[in-house]
């Protein structure tokens, strides 16, 4: 079968049966899990980058947010291009260009000198972000193709899982390898994690033929229905919008709180690692479960404002403990305020199967690469520019500040999905 071959054959109709999807499936969290390995990676590893590197706060946070300016100008090409060329040829390119951006980035990380590591890191990962982003749109279209409606809400939860669980991973096993083996080998690994989901990309993801028995007539009715131009519709873009900047809090959270509580509370840098992978294997469940429950209670817009609202409690009460411990200089707050890092972690990780999966419905199955891709736009340009504006946050009105602004974002957010819903 060729590279550019997204269609099911008519002779193959038997071989692929519809327990092929959890093949599809499969394929698709996994690609998520090796590039958001390298996301959540590099921010775990950043206090090392500085010590070893000697690289300054302020370049550190452009650091941790360059890739995720190079997925949010790349984001809606890649998914257009989706759209219109199929999953299989993106995904395998992508992930082959990725895998080759950070084999050239781990060589001379290697090599370089202290003093031109920040431009050669800042380069690399941009470029790792701009081949990166294919495998978001793409993947989530093919599970959209493969379930049934009544089963979305459950496989795309299972697919963003994948990425609570890369970046757990990344918060894992960055810091240990970079400690004992150096930060080109965590590079060198990442790469070949992404060689190998180009070759399940290629053995597996088939797009469902347009004759197929899985465009059951409540597929076909919606694509009658729902219109083609999902830029045009303001529906999708509160959307867009909720599900981008609700990322913020949560970006804040993964990329600040190994400094947060390092510097501010004094905690060792083993226990915050241990503390960042669960919250992020602590959100799998929570994402497949959330899918779960909203496919059989059919109500995510109720959920997705729950969500909503108890991020915002919870990053206040962030504030509120934060605030205290500066004016009363009361140390002993700092595992209580890493509790509350915990739990308000895994509750702004829990919805973003059902966000994306309400997006999708809203916009119909011709757009579904292209509104996720228009998500994923504003959600990297949310995570360049998180940890870009933090520094400054930080130096103008210290920690409280930073998550008071947090705060504010979860209810603006609870706002614009108080008026996007695909529910009647």
């Amino acid at each position: 079968m060729s590279l550019n071959s997204n269609k099911l054959p008519d002779k193959n109709k038997n071989f692929f049966s519809d327990n092929h999807k959890w093949k599809v499936l499969f394929t698709g969290a996994f690609a998520n899990t090796c590039f958001t390995f390298v996301i959540g990676g590099v921010p775990a590893a950043s206090i090392i980058l500085r010590n070893d590197y000697h690289i300054p706060t302020s370049v550190l946070g452009l650091l941790m947010g360059i890739v995720g300016f190079g997925i949010a100008v790349s984001e809606l090409p890649w998914g257009i291009a989706t759209d219109r060329f199929g999953d299989r040829p993106i995904l395998i390119t992508g992930l082959s260009t990725t895998a080759i951006a950070l084999f050239t980035l781990a060589y001379f990380a290697k090599i370089s000198s202290h003093t031109s590591i920040s431009i050669i890191l800042c380069a690399g990962l941009l470029v790792v972000g701009l081949f990166g982003s294919s495998v978001n749109g793409s993947s989530g279209k093919a599970i959209i193709q493969w379930f049934k409606p009544q089963q979305r809400g459950l496989a795309m939860s299972v697919r963003q899982a994948a990425v609570p669980l890369g970046y757990a991973l990344g918060a894992l096993f960055y810091p240990y390898i970079s400690i004992h083996y150096g930060f080109s080998t965590t590079l060198f690994i990442s790469a070949f994690i992404c060689i190998l989901a180009a070759l399940f990309s290629y053995l597996w993801i088939i797009d469902p033929d347009s004759k197929n028995e899985r465009k059951t007539p409540d597929i076909t009715q919606s694509l009658k229905n729902k219109s083609t131009q999902p830029m045009k519709s303001l529906k999708v873009w509160r959307i867009v919008l909720a599900v981008g900047i609700l990322c913020a809090p949560q970006f804040a959270l993964m990329t600040f709180s190994m400094l947060f509580l390092h510097d501010f509370a004094g905690l060792s840098i083993g226990y915050i690692s241990i503390l960042l992978f669960f919250i992020q294997i602590s959100s799998i469940p929570t994402r497949i479960g959330s899918g779960f429950y909203t496919d059989k209670k059919g109500n995510r817009k109720f959920f997705l404002k729950a969500v909503t609202a108890l991020s915002f409690i919870l990053f206040a009460a962030l504030t509120v403990f934060t605030y205290f411990s500066y004016k009363f200089n009361i140390h002993h707050f700092a595992y209580f305020v890493s509790f509350i890092i915990l739990i308000s972690g895994i509750s702004i990780s829990s919805w973003h199967g059902i966000g994306y999966t309400e997006l999708a419905t809203v916009a119909g199955q011709k757009s579904v690469a292209t509104v996720l891709a228009m998500a994923n736009t504003v959600v990297f340009f949310i995570l360049f520019a998180t940890p870009a504006i933090i520094p400054w946050l930080l130096h103008q009105f210290s920690w409280v500040g930073v998550w008071a602004v947090m705060a504010v974002i979860c209810a603006i957010s609870y706002f614009l999905f108080e008026n996007s819903s695909s529910e009647k």
